[in-house]
């Protein structure tokens, strides 16, 4: 898969997990977590983390979560590329 296709995966996920009423063209790089269109709160993104790392094939550090400032789509994608996407590429 390509970038773009990986980030629809993800958003997908997200909508799946988080019940979104939304397609995965609506969630922005940049629309925040704790929106009114997502309300992501710290238990949703730990099942969320979970669901992306059974589905995708991969983990993400808890030390990572913790450290990334995750504010929005976008931060969320970044974390999954650089700690599910990017060892698997190299693998």
């Amino acid at each position: 898969m390509n970038a773009a296709e990986n980030d629809v995966r993800i958003k997908q996920i997200m909508i799946e997990s988080l019940r979104i009423d939304r397609s995965p063209h609506e969630l922005t790089n940049d629309l925040v977590l704790d929106s009114d269109a997502i309300r992501m709160d710290s238990l949703n993104l730990l099942e969320l983390i979970v669901r992306i790392e059974r589905e995708l094939g991969g983990e993400v550090s808890d030390r990572a979560v913790f450290e990334a400032n995750l504010r929005t789509v976008g931060d969320l994608i970044d974390l999954v590329r650089i700690e599910i996407l990017a060892p698997a590429a190299t693998c």
